[in-house]
């Protein structure tokens, strides 16, 4: 693969991680998790594949000859390395926003959580009440 091929590779990897956690913000958004295990699966393989096509990129770089380097063979890279820019810049971007709802959703639940805990205490208490007891000692302990 030339350092091109390489980097087209590359920036298709990061489009579709880009597609990956625009699909799971709008799930998430509308309050759909369960697809999170698949949204982490799905990244975790793209950054493998990423991380392979950077290797390549290294080996490819090395090998390109002093004559290979043209003015016009500097211009695409920097434009490939520009799309690859401006993909991470949208992948950061919907990240922060993932972060934040993920965010939102766990104290959400851990509020939801404390509710039932508490709930759950105060049933309790006029269960183990021992015997028979006023309507006002009990409001009293709650």
């Amino acid at each position: 693969m030339t350092l091109q091929e390489v980097l087209r590779a590359k920036n298709r990897c990061l489009s579709r991680f880009w597609q990956v956690t625009d699909t799971f913000r709008r799930e998430a958004g509308e309050g759909r998790w369960e697809g999170l295990g698949a949204f982490h699966r799905e990244r975790d393989y793209i950054l493998k594949s990423l991380d392979a096509l950077d290797a390549k990129a290294t080996e490819a770089a090395t090998k390109l000859r002093a004559e290979e380097r043209t003015e016009a063979l500097k211009e695409e890279l920097r434009s490939l390395l520009r799309e690859r820019d401006l993909a991470i810049a949208e992948i950061f971007r919907l990240d922060s926003i993932v972060i934040e709802l993920i965010e939102n959703e766990r104290e959400r639940t851990e509020a939801s959580l404390g509710a039932s805990l508490r709930g759950r205490s105060i049933i309790g208490k006029f269960k183990s009440g021992g015997g028979p007891r006023s309507g006002r000692e009990v409001d009293g302990e709650v």
